[in-house]
């Protein structure tokens, strides 16, 4: 499954291989407003902060 998060700043990260653990994280942090979690793309790590996320959107199941 592939996610794409798009930041207040008006950067995007895509992500095209996210594990459902990932992809459940992510709801958890969205919905309580706060809080981050990382990913690994292309060898180089993003933390997400709950606080600057505008979206998500996940493809695939």
């Amino acid at each position: 499954m592939s996610i794409t998060i798009v930041l207040m700043e008006g950067k995007t990260l895509h992500v095209e291989a996210a594990s459902p653990s990932h992809v459940e994280r992510i709801r958890e942090v969205f919905a309580q407003g706060r809080g981050s979690f990382e990913f690994s793309v292309n060898g180089r790590v993003y933390v997400v902060n709950a606080s600057n996320i505008l979206y998500v959107e996940v493809v695939g199941s």
